[in-house]
């Protein structure tokens, strides 16, 4: 008969070939494949700051810096902001060349008409181009009070249902609305370990394919999984190939977040001691001077994957010396808090159990994370239900949210493509943006969800 065959690998591009005849007792034989890594799923190029695991947010006119790893003749830049909805030309304020690490340092500026979207970077030059997806959001403005998402422990591959739970989580965690999700390590589930069910390189690409779904910007940092302390050194070289580095820190407006890895920070199974009872001492100086320079921060919060506070690491001290109001971690698949010396340790149970957690940073506080289950805002996937219909015409939409914990979320937000249209209606929610492109255009309208309860928007056409 005649089929179409599709191939398919998660992170990567499909591949289709349609009226493929095939006929009793013979062998038809298909070309080779080569499928080609999603946008953002592929080892860096040229682009390395920011990335989509690395993003900066910026306010409309905001300059900010692009790092450019290219030869020291390359020039005529252009750089633009790229999205589906929207794309605007940087403005370049100035490009240097450090002769020391062999990158280029770009200065440019958002456009004051750029629209509040998370925006990939598209790159070209004399010497070549390239794409970063989600690694420019735009806002309005900078907040007082930010909504932040925790994952951790992802182990990608742990099993293949996995990619199905991932789908469920980012819509879930676009619902909520947050400012920032961060994830603190555990991204593969093999890496140094073993590579028995899935070969170590094919880990990364499938594990950033996740993210493109989030509609926020997302941070990662490495888990022991990542940089297992067995192939320390082969483990960094995969890593940078597709991060860049481990240690950095970045702003979300008024607050200041610094990751770091202590990956190494553990004692395996192999061995009765820690590889490592202490970070290196250039990471404990780096941690120092980057909380020092951000000491004016309405809040600083630390990233990293291995507890700290139940060891001597003096990370516990410079978190005490210098105010440092937050820490989060992952590593034992548990949700718990401890407080020691002013500062707050959460960690947070595994994102491959479906276990997330979202955090409100109010006006430089930690605020509500109160939960009748285990005393702290964590939830499992599945926490909000979601119902969406469409008139026949596309020109109305009807959606339904269940909750079932007992938290409720304000300013929830959800998304859809509608018949562009001078104005639009809507009926228990509040049109949030609007970003036309030809005949469709993209809604963003929020609400709020109540505990254990329901919420219905009606978005529809004027």
């Amino acid at each position: 008969g005649t089929y179409t065959v599709r191939i398919g690998h998660p992170g990567f591009a499909g591949f289709e070939q349609s009226d493929v005849t095939v006929e009793s007792g013979q062998t038809r034989t298909l070309p080779k494949v080569f499928l080609e890594e999603n946008a953002g799923a592929r080892p860096l190029t040229f682009i390395r700051y920011p990335l989509g695991s690395r993003p900066v947010l910026v306010r409309p006119g905001d300059e900010f810096s692009i790092n450019i790893a290219a030869p020291a003749t390359a020039s005529d830049w252009h750089v633009s902001l790229e999205s589906k909805w929207a794309s605007a030309a940087l403005e370049m304020k100035n490009a240097t060349f450090n002769t020391g690490d062999g990158r280029w340092t770009l200065s440019a500026a958002a456009p004051a008409s750029a629209e509040a979207l998370l925006y990939g970077i598209n790159l070209k030059f004399s010497g070549g181009e390239d794409f970063q997806p989600r690694a420019v959001m735009v806002v309005p403005e900078f907040k007082d009070s930010i909504r932040v998402v925790h994952l951790t422990d992802v182990h990608v591959y742990k099993n293949r249902r996995l990619f199905d739970l991932y789908e469920k989580m980012a819509a879930e965690v676009n619902l909520i609305n947050p400012d920032v999700v961060v994830v603190t390590g555990d991204l593969t589930d093999s890496n140094g370990y073993t590579d028995e069910n899935w070969p170590e390189s094919d880990q990364y690409p499938p594990m950033l394919n996740l993210w493109n779904s989030y509609e926020v910007p997302t941070f990662i940092l490495p888990g022991n999984h990542d940089m297992s302390p067995f192939h320390k050194e082969d483990d960094v070289l995969r890593w940078n190939r597709f991060f860049d580095t481990s240690d950095y820190s970045f702003n979300a407006g008024p607050y200041h977040f610094t990751a770091f890895d202590d990956s190494f920070l553990m004692i395996g199974g192999k061995q009765d001691e820690a590889f490592r009872e202490e970070l290196f001492p250039e990471q404990l100086s780096w941690i120092e001077k980057d909380l020092t320079e951000n000491a004016g921060a309405k809040m600083r919060i630390l990233l990293y994957h291995v507890p700290l506070h139940n060891t001597k690491s003096k990370v516990k001290e410079l978190a005490a010396a210098q105010s440092v109001k937050l820490a989060l971690y992952g590593h034992l698949h548990l949700n718990q808090v401890d407080k020691q010396r002013g500062t707050t340790y959460v960690q947070t149970g595994a994102a491959y159990d479906g276990s997330y957690r979202v955090l409100e940073l109010v006006d430089g506080k930690i605020g509500e994370i109160n939960a009748k289950k285990d005393g702290f805002s964590a939830f499992k996937v599945g926490a909000l239900t979601t119902e969406e219909s469409k008139s026949p015409d596309g020109g109305r939409v009807t959606l339904k949210v269940g909750n079932n914990s007992i938290r409720e979320f304000p300013n929830a937000a959800w998304r859809v493509e509608m018949p562009s249209a001078p104005k639009y209606d809507c009926e228990g929610c509040k049109v949030a943006a609007v970003y036309p492109n030809g005949a469709k255009t993209l809604v963003k309208f929020t609400f709020d969800i109540p505990a254990k309860g329901e919420a219905t928007a009606v978005l529809s056409v004027k």
